[in-house]
């Protein structure tokens, strides 16, 4: 780039600028998309698409159906999942999901027995879905627009 100065010479132009880093971006997406319960990431640029919790994992049956649907989901969808393993209470996993933010909870508990939890992180309501349906519905997901 040149330009002329108040001489009439003939200058290069220099330009810096302080560039939208990733840093910037989660920023932007906290303020924009964030609630009293932490951030919710629209679908396209969140990290993973699917939080698996798997309650009351020190139940052989529960760990066995949640690794089953782990395994299912990266098998047959194009979605990344990511699985919440560790030991707390119920409630403390679902407030750190929420804080996380994932656009789908998936859980799998004693009380969903052969099925799964299904919740998206900006709707109120929950409802259960076999390992079918899951998988059916994150394929449908994957067309919506957000």
């Amino acid at each position: 780039m040149h330009f002329i100065d108040k001489d009439g010479s003939k200058k290069t132009g220099l330009s810096g600028s302080y560039g939208i880093g990733i840093t910037r971006m989660i920023g932007t997406l906290v303020e924009i998309y964030g609630d009293e319960k932490g951030l919710n990431w629209p679908k396209l640029v969140a990290p993973y698409q699917v939080h698996l919790l798997a309650l009351n994992n020190q139940d052989e049956g529960v760990a066995k159906a949640a690794d089953k649907v782990y395994e299912s989901l990266l098998a047959k969808t194009s979605k990344f999942c990511m699985m919440t393993e560790f030991e707390a209470s119920t409630g403390a996993k679902f407030n750190d999901a929420d804080l996380i933010g994932i656009p789908v909870r998936l859980v799998v508990s004693p009380k969903t027995q052969n099925q799964i939890e299904w919740k998206e992180r900006a709707s109120e309501q929950a409802e259960i879905l076999d390992l079918a349906q899951v998988i059916k519905s994150l394929r449908l997901r994957k067309d919506r627009k957000l």
